[in-house]
């Protein structure tokens, strides 16, 4: 529970810079790519983000969801304890910081996605190109 700390901008979340370079440009094209460098950022980028929908198994979402649920009601007490904590927020910094955070994890969810467009595109095997998740439709060729 770091919630106070963050408001009072005493601890700061470290962007990883794979996310500061997304955030720079997330549909950069960098020269020919194959497959394996394509696989190798996707990866990189994964490891950073988290697992991408069609990387996840329904039993480790189930856990995922137990677990998140579990922290965001302890943390919600917490942050709730704190008076005037928008105020706080503001004026130390943190809550600036914080969409700086947000917006490093949008980018890197869009370089990721792309990247695994342009796999597709190319042929590649997953994770360099989606996984067909069940109950999906097929892709529609242009």
């Amino acid at each position: 529970m770091t919630s106070p700390l963050r408001d009072l901008n005493l601890i700061k979340t470290k962007i990883p810079p794979i996310l500061v370079q997304a955030v720079d440009n997330p549909y950069a094209r960098s020269g020919q790519r194959s497959c394996v460098t394509l696989r190798k950022e996707i990866s990189d980028l994964s490891e950073v983000l988290g697992d991408d929908f069609d990387d996840r198994s329904p039993e480790r979402e189930a856990e995922d969801g137990d677990e998140k649920a579990a922290y965001g009601v302890v943390a919600s007490v917490v942050s709730d304890i704190i008076p005037m904590r928008s105020w706080i927020r503001k004026l130390s910094g943190a809550e600036r910081r914080d969409r700086k955070v947000q917006e490093a994890i949008a980018a890197g969810i869009a370089r990721r996605s792309y990247l695994k467009g342009v796999g597709q595109a190319r042929g590649c095997k997953p994770p360099a190109a989606p996984r067909a998740i069940a109950g999906s439709l097929p892709a529609v060729k242009p």
